[in-house]
């Protein structure tokens, strides 16, 4: 087998966190607790002889940094070190010292609580330029090293402070590194590639070499770890993919992935860890992911051969952050009586979650929920096993130690003070979806026992009136509060006090971290405005990609109160962007807005403002008791498009790096120069462009399939506005459409072409001009789009959703023939009996889209009747409840 083994994703157990994981986990301690040959008090089991608890508790609270604290790594017993957004790397050491602080910082800032006295700062490392973000140790050499936004590997001798060498070959930040052996690690980057180096420790000096480069990610690579017993090593991304590559003891690994799993998240992938390997099967080992999807996910990894590597998913454990994003993963190795391996994860909902398993990866089970006033971005298990300890760092600043040596626990006077300020954290309304105090369950709603560990219940206290926040600890048995209720300081609570982004008002404005490491974007959203509205413009201010739409969307139903999503005015209605049809809006009543008569303006950035009949009869009250369905079909107005990029620049220089043929000469450097500069400008979207540029454009799209993409990329701008549209189908008379599904139909044809591709088609439905050549050549661009359909990139698949949508929209709007609809509906139908792409917005977009073709044609629905149309939808509805909206409502034009 000589290309890398793809696992189509298949569905596996999804694991709740419920009773009998609970019970399952209580039997597990008790059994610890109840074992006479321990000879413990209660609540105590063994460690090598020494006291433990059964769960973890504070031992110390270290406070110097003045950023994030981002990465912590053990360095040996009693030691370890920390890094920070505050460019500094911290060598922490447990015996009493010297604090090698200036008088003049320890007088302006005491230590969090007296535990912290265990340990002392040894070291205070200063070299980067940017935040670090990754820390790793290489004990044979005594090295540590540090990754940093600054795009650099820096290593530090651990004795004595100083930085020994340099490496830097990433273009952009280092966010992760992972050891291989003894000399080399692997650092993962925000610029695609992960780079296997070696470090060399030469007296006072250490020298990285760059051993590989690979480039087998599509987005950021955020982690790395190995299997060395099976020579292989992991990388995870933000393309959700996880590959497998051959490593070898001595040499550079292989650059090509022996295995992939396309899509092994629903989300950003940021963690992956390998749990102990197995003791009656050397050719097999259990790998650990988690992702911004909150999901928690074991993977069985088989050594068939050399060039052969089998990924079967084995088990997910659902809602271990309650749905939130989860940052960092760990693996320790326990060593209590059952022989258990514990696996650390961190994320934004503050928590750190204890989940054990017998290293099988089979059997999950949440133990402990260990609170933080926030973010917990990285977790560090004890390497020494007589220690038990786990090491935190956190957005608050603050490195924690928390430990099961119950001779090493924080004084009771330190923890009740911890305890306390968890108690007293602030929990914003809006992170939890709005909460109106005089409808909130009082103190009795907490005789009901939780279902599991780390569950959340808001309650009214009765004497105060505050709405505090109560998480469920199974090992107690009993509810704990971690919080109060209080307004967003982004918002006034009541949505009257507006804030600014540039100088514009709005009612509610909300940090949102795209890059880890860049600054954070401002979203902005007003009282009564659709949220598809206020996410759209987010999208197009920040040139972000479209397929974000619905999550910003979704995040802003989230964060607001449901009185904010009601439609302001007694007339007005939320039109969807997406949808063309009024939106279901939650309301305290439960109750679907109303949709509106007479032609409403949806103020829609996709429709640019353009009006539209309303969902009901003229002289329909809007205030009648029967809300308006949400009308999918038809589709109208709203198409799927791709006029921006923010990737510009780097586009040119991918466009002039190839020196094959044809040969850029200067006359074409100029075009290209000028062209870039056109597209760049503020007002690009009316600036035309010259023949000789598109020219040029025409000329480039000759090169090899494997190298034509970035051109392609700029070709999709290019038909997105009125000059480039008059010259490529006006007079060059549509070649350039010959050359595009020329390219689409390529055997060899590489993800990137199958998504710029789509991207040039959907573009093409912007103008009269070039809408007449796609309507005249439906069929053809049909049969060159299926590679794209059947493509294993999500990306490519959702360029595909968008050509049948629009296509859909224009052959609705034109009253094209049945025969024409036909074509379609039978492209569509094959695709969802299929079950190639299940993901929600492209069978949503591909629904709608065969609606749209029935409706209002009887030769249309007699058709879909002959194509089996019936049972794709009835397969498809499956997926949501908008796409069994949209089943019901294709069910009533097949039966009229």
């Amino acid at each position: 087998m000589n290309g890398p083994l793809f696992v189509r994703f298949v569905p596996c157990l999804l694991v709740k966190c419920d009773d009998t994981k609970v019970e399952a986990k209580d039997r597990r301690n008790a059994r610890r607790l109840s074992d006479p040959s321990h000879g413990l008090t209660d609540g105590e089991s063994s460690l090598m002889g020494t006291p433990v608890n059964a769960m973890y508790k504070l031992r110390a609270e270290l406070s110097l940094h003045t950023g994030d604290v981002r990465c912590v790594t053990w360095l040996g017993p009693g030691r370890f070190a920390s890094a920070s957004r505050d460019k500094l790397v911290v060598v922490w050491k447990e015996e009493s010292g010297l604090d090698i602080r200036s008088q003049e910082d320890q007088d302006s800032e005491q230590l969090r609580n007296q535990s912290a006295a265990q340990y002392h700062a040894e070291h205070v490392l200063h070299g980067h330029e940017h935040y670090v973000n990754a820390l790793r140790y290489l004990p044979s050499l005594q090295v540590l090293v540090s990754a940093s936004a600054d795009k650099t590997l820096r290593a530090w001798d651990v004795a004595d402070g100083v930085t020994l060498g340099v490496g830097a070959e990433h273009s952009q930040a280092i966010c992760a590194l992972e050891v291989l052996g003894e000399n080399r690690l692997v650092s993962c980057s925000w610029d695609h590639t992960a780079r296997v180096w070696s470090v060399q420790r030469e007296g006072a000096s250490a020298i990285f070499k760059c051993d590989a480069v690979i480039s087998s990610h599509k987005a950021p690579v955020w982690d790395a770890c190995a299997i060395e017993r099976l020579e292989l090593l992991f990388t995870v991304g933000a393309d959700k993919k996880l590959c497998a590559f051959n490593l070898s003891e001595s040499g550079p690994p292989g650059t090509m992935p022996v295995a992939v799993v396309e899509n092994a998240h629903e989300d950003v992938i940021r963690g992956v860890r390998a749990l102990p390997p197995s003791t009656n099967n050397s050719d097999k080992s259990v790998l650990v992911t988690v992702a911004n999807d909150g999901w928690l996910r074991t993977w069985t990894v088989t050594r068939v051969s050399k060039q052969e590597v089998q990924i079967q998913p084995l088990r997910v454990l659902s809602d271990v952050h309650g749905g939130h994003f989860i940052y960092t993963l760990s693996v320790g190795y326990s060593s209590l009586p059952d022989g258990l391996v514990e696996i650390h994860t961190g994320g934004e909902d503050s928590t750190l979650r204890v989940i054990e398993d017998d290293g099988s990866g089979s059997e999950l089970n949440m133990v402990q929920s260990l609170q933080h006033p926030g973010t917990v971005w990285s977790i560090a298990s004890c390497i020494d096993a007589n220690q038990h300890d786990l090491v935190t760092g956190c957005s608050d600043q603050i490195v924690r130690v928390f430990t099961r040596r119950a001779d090493r626990v924080a004084p009771e006077e330190v923890l009740a003070q911890y305890e306390a300020s968890i108690k007293e954290r602030k929990v914003a309304s809006q992170t939890i979806g709005g909460v109106d105090v005089s409808k909130l369950p009082d103190e009795t709603a907490l005789l009901v026992p939780g279902k599991r560990e780390g569950e959340n219940k808001i309650i009214k206290n009765s004497a105060t009136g505050v709405a505090e926040v109560h998480m469920w600890e199974s090992s107690s048995q009993s509810w704990s509060k971690v919080g109060d209720v209080v307004d967003n300081p982004n918002s006034s609570g009541s949505g009257n006090g507006a804030k600014e982004i540039n100088g514009v008002p709005f009612d509610f404005v909300f940090d949102v971290e795209v890059d880890t490491n860049g600054p954070h974007l401002k979203l902005g959203y007003n009282t009564g405005e659709n949220p598809y509205t206020a996410a759209q413009r987010f999208i197009e201010d920040n040139e972000m990609s479209q397929e974000f739409l619905d999550q910003i969307a979704n995040f802003i139903e989230q964060q607001v109160p449901p009185s904010a999503l009601m439609p302001s005015g007694p007339n007005a209605a939320a039109s969807d962007p997406l949808t063309g049809g009024s939106r279901y809006i939650p309301s305290s009543s439960g109750t679907p807005a109303a949709a509106t008569g007479g032609h409403i303006p949806d103020g829609s950035p996709l429709t640019e403002g353009r009006y539209r009949p309303g969902g009901s009869a003229a002289g329909t009250s809007p205030s009648a008791a029967t809300a308006a369905p949400i009308k999918y079909i038809p589709n109208l107005h709203e198409l799927v498009l791709f006029k921006h990029s923010d990737m510009l620049e780097k586009m040119h220089g991918k466009i002039l790096e190839y020196d094959g043929e044809p040969q850029i000469d200067d006359a074409t450097r100029t075009a290209l120069a000028g062209l870039f500069a056109a597209l760049s400008a503020p007002d690009a979207s009316q600036t035309a462009l010259m023949d000789e540029q598109m020219s040029a454009v025409e000329s480039l799209l000759q090169r090899p399939v494997g190298v034509v993409f970035p051109v392609l990329d700029l070709a999709r701008l290019i038909v997105s506005r009125p000059s480039g549209v008059a010259y490529f189908f006006g007079k060059r008379e549509g070649a350039v459409l010959e050359r595009v599904l020329e390219l689409a139909q390529m055997a060899d044809a590489p993800p990137p072409v199958l998504i710029m591709s789509g991207r040039f088609l959907c573009n093409l439905f912007i103008s009269r001009l070039s809408v007449n050549f796609m309507q005249a050549n439906l069929e053809r661009v049909l049969r060159a789009a299926r590679p794209m359909a059947a493509s294993q990139n999500a990306k490519a698949r959702e360029a595909f959703s968008g050509l049948v949508w629009n296509y859909a929209t224009l052959l609705h709007g034109a009253k094209a023939s049945a025969v024409q609809k036909g074509a379609l509906l039978a492209c569509i139908t094959e695709l969802l009996n299929s079950h190639l792409d299940t993901v929600e917005l492209h069978v949503f977009r591909q629904m709608v889209a065969m609606g749209t073709c029935m409706y209002d044609d009887k030769e249309a629905v007699a058709l879909a009747n002959e194509l089996n149309v019936p049972i794709a939808v009835a397969n498809a509805a499956r997926v949501s409840a908008r796409t069994q909206a949209v089943a019901e409502q294709i069910a009533r034009l097949l039966i009229l």
